[in-house]
């Protein structure tokens, strides 16, 4: 389990009622309090559990039976979920100097991993400087996205509305994230159009 990142649980069928006050939470034996608890998204599939996880510590999350119904008047077994949190020395650090040709706009950055997926993703002006904490160990490369139209995600344009697709850089380089390890990356992204 990552130090960063809540716990979700994913239900397979939308809830309708959740007794927050049954769902007991264990830090090593001892009882703890989430900070949050709530559905993400609006279907009421993804049950979010928020806490301040400490390293190497053991977890387990208990909901008991008949704290959820579904939409079709189900209700859920007790549910165990235990796990181990990781170690700061697990992770490392990268530390970016970006600098974009591209004035006035916003840009979404993206840390992608080897399977080209979003490992982190923001949006930046053009010229800033971020430090990226909890990293798994593994190879990643940056990308740019020119978001034009400011919209704060990235359009892959539209073929039959003849609108092409928002500019993307990458990094010309890999870059290799080790476990207690610090990285440091400076970027001039030039976009074409200078625009």
């Amino acid at each position: 389990m990552h130090l960063n990142r809540p716990l979700v649980i994913y239900c397979s069928h939308p809830v309708v009622v959740l007794n927050k006050d049954s769902l007991t939470l264990i830090e090593d034996s001892v009882a703890v309090q989430p900070k949050e608890v709530k559905f993400t998204d609006a279907s009421r599939q993804h049950l979010q559990i928020t806490y301040a996880w400490k390293e190497n510590k053991n977890y387990k999350v208990v909901l008991p039976a008949e704290c959820m119904t579904d939409i079709f008047g189900l209700k859920n077994d007790t549910l165990k979920v235990s796990f181990r949190t990781r170690g700061l020395t697990d992770y490392g650090s990268m530390q970016v100097k970006l600098k974009a040709n591209n004035y006035p706009s916003e840009n979404i950055f993206q840390l992608v991993n080897e399977k080209n997926e979003p490992a982190r993703e923001f949006t930046c002006m053009r010229d800033t400087s971020f430090t990226l904490d909890f990293l798994l160990p593994g190879t990643y490369r940056m990308r740019l996205v020119y978001d034009k139209n400011k919209n704060r995600k990235e359009d892959t344009g539209n073929y039959l509305q003849k609108l092409q697709p928002e500019p993307v850089l990458y990094y010309p380089e890999k870059l290799t994230i080790r476990a207690n390890w610090d990285v440091e990356a400076t970027w001039s992204a030039a976009f074409p159009e200078g625009k």
